[in-house]
């Protein structure tokens, strides 16, 4: 019944049927979860609800002033050709709280301060709230993206350390076991290594879980993962 319900939910959260075999037994501990692409592009970020919101509202107040269009992400590579987060993206968010009006590529007069008289109009305010909203949104979207490669990045290894470990284990076991049956080891021994290899597996289950959810979490970051990049 709790696979049925699951399957449902499943069902209304992608908007089309799944495959009944969605989530069935597969050997384990074979991973769940895909490989980052390499090379991922920052208009991906171009999908996301809340970006897809602030630029409306861009938008909206910029026909009020009647300014040319900016210009709204950087063009870079979110992740690097060999993994992890790329150099580009580390740059962008060192930026800190600065603005990124610039790196943007804003070329709006409103953002023009230093040279601007202060006697502006009630349309330009709405861009440059709206304008602030954007980056805000951008700088989220970025560091959220940011947040789960990174982590990706960090628990891939360890998750390939502790597989590594447990299939050692495993041996151990299977040594110990036919030790115990032909009389050279004693019952204690040949518990201690099972019980030793079940913690290591159930250590690398929750490894794999963590991984899952943070792939979740950058496939929401990137607006809905990186197909068709």
């Amino acid at each position: 019944m709790r696979v049925a319900q699951d399957l449902q939910w499943l069902n209304v959260l992608v908007g089309q049927p799944v495959p009944p075999d969605t989530g069935s037994a597969r050997p384990w501990p074979q991973s769940s979860t895909a490989t980052v692409a390499a090379g991922l592009p920052s208009s991906l970020l171009q999908r996301r609800p809340d970006l897809l919101a602030a630029y409306s509202r861009v938008e909206a107040a910029n026909a009020g002033v009647g300014a040319a269009k900016a210009a709204m992400l950087p063009t870079i590579s979110l992740t690097a050709l060999a993994g992890g987060i790329s150099g580009d993206l580390s740059t962008l968010l060192s930026s800190g709280n600065r603005s990124w009006a610039g790196v943007l590529g804003v070329s709006l007069p409103i953002f023009d301060w230093g040279r601007r008289s202060a006697n502006i109009t009630g349309n330009e305010e709405r861009l440059a709230a709206a304008m602030a909203s954007y980056e805000y949104a951008a700088q989220v979207a970025f560091r959220e993206t940011a947040n789960a490669l990174i982590a990706d990045d960090h628990m891939r290894p360890q998750l390939e350390a502790q597989h590594a470990r447990v299939q050692a284990l495993e041996k151990v076991a299977s040594i110990s076991r036919t030790r115990f049956r032909g009389g050279l080891e004693d019952y204690f021994s040949s518990q201690d290594a099972q019980r030793e290899l079940y913690a290591e597996q159930q250590q690398l289950i929750e490894m794999q879980l963590k991984q899952a959810v943070n792939m979740v979490n950058l496939y929401k970051a990137l607006g809905g993962g990186w197909r068709g990049a």
